[in-house]
């Protein structure tokens, strides 16, 4: 007697976990429930416009989800989204605009929303993250480039925020003690008496410059030749005496070359290094 070909698995049922399999209309389960009786968990062939292959079928069931591809709604209209396992049945998430870098207090992906951004465990139904942020900080745009640097642990040095009373500073993002997205005025450590060293417009300085008792008038300019100092930059400076690569510099006539900028021995100044 011919023995019956086994039927191919394209995953497990989201319901009771029995195989996947292929039919006339589209995927089915053909297990068993636990109170008995066949498992009437299907999917059809065609969801919003999409063509479901064998492949898509066993990335669904296998990972709960496809990668995003363009759809049509019921009235027609074109729209770009991805089929998820909704519990019982088969759903629709639409295209969400995900930055590079993983949220700073659990790991989820930062999505980009209409306030900002926000962790995508912020948003889910379970709500287990609470780090959002507004999009706009200081009176100022938060672009989506200085996110993503604040994402990777580089946060660059920005321009043009300013209080409510309208005095303008600058500074870096970080995370404060809520968890929450703000802006810093620190940026390293001094390297002659350990304070802070906050950014201004035109220069770092001490945080002790002005105490009365233990004052320090450590000052370096932000701008040299025509080169920015980043934070990374200053960071290595006060740290370890050196930047670790050269930079770019800009002579008077025009000239471009490179030197690894240095505190001199005094520690009051930044001087260049290795000039090439």
């Amino acid at each position: 007697m011919e023995q019956t070909k086994e039927r191919k698995s394209y995953g497990r049922c989201p319901v009771c976990g029995g195989d996947i399999i292929k039919t006339s209309t589209g995927y089915a389960c053909n297990g068993v429930l636990p109170e008995g009786g066949k498992c009437g968990f299907t999917v059809h062939g065609t969801l919003h416009g999409v063509q479901l292959t064998d492949e898509l079928a066993r990335e669904l069931f296998e990972t709960g989800r496809i990668d995003i591809l363009p759809m049509v709604n019921k009235l027609g209209q074109k729209f770009r989204g991805r089929l998820i396992l909704d519990g019982d049945h088969v759903g629709v998430e639409l295209e969400k605009h995900i930055l590079k870098g993983r949220c700073p207090v659990c790991g989820g992906r930062i999505i980009r929303t209409s306030k900002g951004y926000a962790c995508e465990n912020y948003l889910s139904k379970q709500h287990t993250c609470d780090f959002h942020a507004l999009g706009i900080l200081g009176n100022r745009k938060i672009t989506e480039q200085e996110m993503e640097d604040f994402l990777a642990g580089n946060p660059e040095i920005l321009d043009g925020f300013s209080s409510s009373q309208g005095k303008v500073f600058c500074g870096t993002l970080t995370l404060n003690k809520d968890k929450m997205l703000a802006v810093t005025s620190r940026v390293s450590r001094c390297p002659v008496c350990g304070g802070h060293m906050l950014v201004g417009l035109k220069s770092f300085n001490c945080e002790n410059f002005n105490n009365t008792e233990h004052p320090c008038k450590t000052t370096f300019w932000r701008h040299l030749q025509a080169h920015d100092i980043t934070k990374k930059e200053i960071d290595e400076i006060c740290k370890d005496g050196s930047t670790h690569e050269p930079v770019e510099l800009t002579r008077a006539n025009g000239q471009i070359y490179h030197a690894r900028l240095a505190l001199n021995s005094s520690k009051t100044e930044i001087i260049k290094l290795g000039e090439s």
